[in-house]
């Protein structure tokens, strides 16, 4: 069992990876703190399996937000309770940012936001502690004063809880972070050695949560940057050191969904052309000997071949040089035809073409001759010489260079 949740937290770091580096992450610092024969003595019970297994769920929650819920079960287990609760108040704003139970269930986390976390006497005692104390009921409220007490008569009662230990995590001017446990009535409060094994796991659970904001700020700048590259309309892939692809923007996707000259094996970019391939690999080998992000100049740029008579792709291999990102290069993809074809509607309105001769326009610019035109549609050269000569009387021009270059300017003004 232990194994298999060793390879699920592997597993949920190697997802990661598109983010940021473990170490941004402050992850490393996590698990240097992870030490079960220290954390054994500390808490002095001989489950060395039971410690094991929650401090797994901790690293596995820091990277995941959701698998919280199992990790407190663990904390519960280990300290001995009904239950545990992890918040995270944004100081500045007054409000929570972050609440994880492991009993608790989602229409009791609104009731409690809505009605009682105002009313709560703990968390009230608790901003007043520095960050590593711990604290107990009777340090705040007598039993008669939990009894007058709302949060205790209504909303604790309704999980059959009534005691708590709390250990404050983190106290600072912008948040405020409390881990409790919960106890039911029956079993009472707690005694030195619980207080003991709860001081033994902070440390623990204050990094987890370290983690699990860092992830979270990572995923939102990630998420931008995914957003900003599907907006452009050249093809992006975000690739690591060895090429692997952590991100396909939406042109891109729709390129390899052609299977027109490159494609994604094994989250690997192929190219159907061998000698694409072979300066592909060279410019990931430059990408991965460059120390500073500056990449040589040399073989990053290369055309691909695609499939039947279209114009090659034009490939460019950019390296990313920030020092803690996982990712290392952007691939682009540019389609010489997919960038000029929006351009054309407009070249037709403007010369008043014909759509027959706006699409020969189109083929003349890929560089596809009048002969290849005819076979390929299916008419008869004269027609296309046809087409061909009103072209120029509309656009003013008598050579077919001429005409080709002013088609090309036309159809993308930005090149140069």
């Amino acid at each position: 069992m232990l194994a298999k949740k060793r390879e699920a937290v592997q597993g949920l770091r190697r997802n990661l990876t598109p983010i940021a580096s473990l170490a941004r992450l402050g992850y490393r610092e996590f698990i240097a703190t992870w030490n079960v024969a220290v954390v054994i003595r500390a808490i002095a019970m001989a489950d060395a399996a039971g410690i094991e297994d929650t401090i797994l769920q901790l690293q596995a929650a820091s990277l995941a937000p959701e698998r919280w819920a199992s990790a407190l079960n663990g904390v519960t287990r280990l300290i001995g309770g009904a239950g545990a609760t992890l918040e995270m108040i944004d100081r500045r704003a007054g409000t929570h940012a972050m609440f994880a139970s492991s009993a608790i269930p989602k229409i009791g986390e609104l009731a409690y936001f809505d009605q009682y976390a105002a009313l709560n006497p703990r968390i009230a005692a608790d901003l007043t502690r520095p960050s590593g104390d711990i604290g107990y009921d009777y340090q705040i409220l007598s039993e008669a004063e939990m009894d007058r007490s709302p949060f205790y008569a209504e909303f604790l009662a309704l999980h059959d809880w009534r005691y708590f230990v709390s250990g404050i995590l983190a106290n600072r001017d912008d948040r405020f972070v409390v881990l409790s446990v919960q106890r039911s009535r029956g079993q009472g409060h707690v005694d030195a050695a619980d207080i003991d094994r709860l001081r033994a796991l902070m440390p623990q659970v204050r990094h987890a949560v370290d983690v699990t904001q860092r992830v979270a700020a990572m995923r939102g700048l990630m998420g931008a940057l995914t957003d900003a590259l599907d907006l452009q309309g050249d093809g992006i892939a975000v690739l690591d050191g060895g090429g692997n692809v952590f991100h396909l923007n939406a042109t891109r996707a729709g390129v390899v969904s052609k299977g027109d000259g490159l494609r994604v094996r094994r989250n690997q970019v192929v190219f159907d052309d061998a000698m694409a391939n072979r300066l592909y690999q060279r410019a990931l080998s430059a990408i991965a000997r460059s120390r500073d992000g500056a990449s040589p100049p040399d073989a990053l740029d290369f055309p691909a071949k695609r499939a039947g008579n279209e114009l090659p792709y034009l490939i460019a291999l950019r390296a990313i040089s920030h020092e803690n990102a996982a990712a290392r290069a952007l691939l682009i993809v540019k389609d010489p035809a997919a960038r000029r074809a929006p351009q054309f509607d407009a070249l037709r309105q403007f010369y008043g073409l014909t759509r027959a001769e706006t699409d020969l326009a189109f083929a003349l610019c890929k560089g596809i001759s009048p002969g290849r035109y005819a076979r390929e549609r299916g008419v008869s050269t004269n027609t296309v010489y046809t087409h061909v000569r009103r072209l120029k009387q509309k656009c003013g021009q008598t050579r077919m260079v001429a005409l080709i270059d002013l088609l090309n300017a036309m159809a993308n003004p930005g090149a140069t």
